[in-house]
């Protein structure tokens, strides 16, 4: 067992002063309708925010950098995905069932389209930002340049794709490289029922969490952790309504959700009426755990991969794997930046009651 885990089995926990964080900024678009997409650039350098009809560009210090009007220029109602290039001078947009096409729309640059065997269900761009992911719900990928010619066609299982720190193989060395949590995201583009699967890869991605939920029937709720190698997992645990995460180098696995209330039955869920969070190592030990006064999710982990943020009613929380809370933050919930350092609110709590018009929202997140 690592000191780390000897601390967390046999420390109290004790919790220190709370501080609620301000945002850094916050930006009212010029739109009257509502946000319904929100994405980062791989780079953490900017984010796009869309409407039913516009996409807006946002560097990280609050400034408007560009708008396309894409319901103009496509006739699509409604995206179904949504990217923005590392140098934020380009964003590419996933259409519906009824729209299987990408659109590549390049600053000042005019706009592209590509026809998608499919529907397009993630788009992605590479670090670089010279090349497009895309997943389709026909099991196909491709990898398209920034003016939508394509480079690599053919099944998603086979797509070209990795992330800088994944553990490499000779199959995996000349893949392209994109953002981690991008690639996990075109990777579990064909999971057509998230509420019955999910995964959480390390660092490294050679250690992973799963979470199997029955799929409209009865059954046991159950995560599962594999370890580098591994032909099974290394344990499994039944636990109702969870949430996953993983920390960083893999040691310990994290879940929210209720261990007494895990049975599934054909009238619906589990009442999960006495939810904890837990810590589990890699031998499945419970080496610390705390209950919650109310369910929760996991939003992310801290930059050093050891903490996390949980969103639970009204409050965002930082904690350590202690439970010890650092800080909080006012909101129903945000997006993690790649690089973990700023919160992108969607949809603050607080907005003038008067103003239809959409308004984000920055929070820079300190160390502790």
């Amino acid at each position: 067992m690592s000191a780390l885990a000897i601390f967390l089995l046999f420390s109290v926990g004790g919790q220190g002063q709370t501080r609620s964080l301000e945002p850094s900024w916050s930006l009212t678009l010029d739109d009257p309708r509502p946000i319904i997409l929100g994405a980062w650039s791989p780079a953490s350098t900017c984010v796009a925010a869309a409407t039913d009809a516009a996409v807006h560009v946002v560097d990280t210090a609050g400034h408007l950098l560009w708008k396309w009007n894409f319901r103009e220029a496509t006739h699509l109602n409604r995206l179904g995905s949504l990217a923005v290039s590392p140098a934020c001078d380009a964003v590419v947009v996933g259409g519906d069932v009824d729209h299987k096409f990408v659109w590549i729309a390049r600053h000042r640059r005019g706009h592209t389209s590509f026809r998608t065997r499919g529907t397009p269900r993630a788009v992605k761009f590479s670090l670089r930002g010279d090349l497009v992911a895309v997943a389709t719900g026909a099991s196909l990928g491709y990898l398209l340049s920034d003016k939508g010619e394509v480079r690599w066609s053919g099944k998603l299982d086979d797509l070209p794709i990795t992330w800088a720190h994944e553990a490499r193989t000779p199959s995996t060395t000349s893949r392209t490289e994109f953002a981690k949590d991008d690639v996990e995201a075109i990777r579990l583009a064909l999971n057509w029922w998230p509420a019955a699967y999910d995964v959480r890869r390390s660092d490294d991605g050679s250690w992973r969490i799963e979470r199997e939920t029955p799929f409209r029937g009865s059954g046991t709720e159950i995560i599962q952790l594999w370890g580098p190698g591994d032909k099974a997992p290394r344990w499994r645990k039944a636990i109702g309504c969870a949430d996953i995460l993983i920390s960083g180098d893999g040691e310990f696995v994290m879940t929210s959700g209720d261990v007494e209330h895990s049975e599934y039955g054909a009238g619906g869920n589990p009442p999960c009426d006495r939810v904890a969070v837990h810590v589990f190592d890699h031998d499945g030990r419970d080496v610390r755990s705390w209950p919650l006064t109310q369910l929760g999710s996991f939003i992310g982990l801290t930059p050093d991969g050891r903490g996390f943020l949980y969103a639970v009613g009204d409050s965002i929380e930082r904690r350590d794997l202690t439970g010890e809370i650092s800080w909080t933050i006012f909101s129903y919930g945000g997006s993690l930046s790649p690089d973990r350092r700023l919160l992108l609110e969607l949809a603050p709590i607080e907005r003038p009651a008067n103003d239809p018009r959409p308004t984000i929202r920055m929070f820079q997140l300190p160390d502790r």
